[in-house]
């Protein structure tokens, strides 16, 4: 009796840790995907961006392809373009990311947004369950196709 007790509480345990193994490996899969998503996403709205206001606080700009000037905004563990009107107040926005994409807990947000020389440095970071803990990061640099 006490060897099969051993067994189940040896295949118990083993259980338990592929398991856990399993449900790491897919996070650390989501959080990858989800960066390469947000990289491409937000490298697509900088390489068509003209016209660029850095007020300090924030850099807007003209966007080519959305035909408006807009700013990209953290939110709800997404990054949303906002629509502004020409007096600089915020006319609307949309998720920059789709909710399917974002899974498992995970978010992503813009660390830092620079524009220096006719470049962007954009910093992006993916959390878990809402934290400060960064899952995955990376910094990307954009030169806009109008840049000089």
């Amino acid at each position: 009796m006490l060897v099969l007790s051993l067994a189940i509480s040896f295949i118990t345990g083993g259980a338990v840790s592929v398991k856990n193994a399993y449900q790491n490996v897919t996070l650390r899969s989501d959080a990858q995907l989800l960066l390469s998503t947000a990289i491409t996403s937000v490298s697509d709205e900088l390489r068509y961006a003209s016209d660029v206001t850095d007020d300090g606080s924030t850099i807007s700009f003209q966007s080519s392809t959305r035909k408006a000037k807009i700013k990209l905004e953290n939110k709800d563990n997404n990054i949303y373009v906002v629509a502004l009107k020409s007096d600089g107040t915020e006319a609307g926005e949309i998720p920059l990311i789709t909710d399917k994409t974002i899974s498992n807990g995970l978010g992503i947000k813009i660390d830092s947004l620079k524009y220096e020389r006719d470049v962007f440095e954009c910093i992006l970071k993916i959390t878990h369950n809402g934290t400060e803990d960064i899952y995955e990061g990376q910094t990307i640099y954009v030169r806009p196709v109008d840049a000089p």
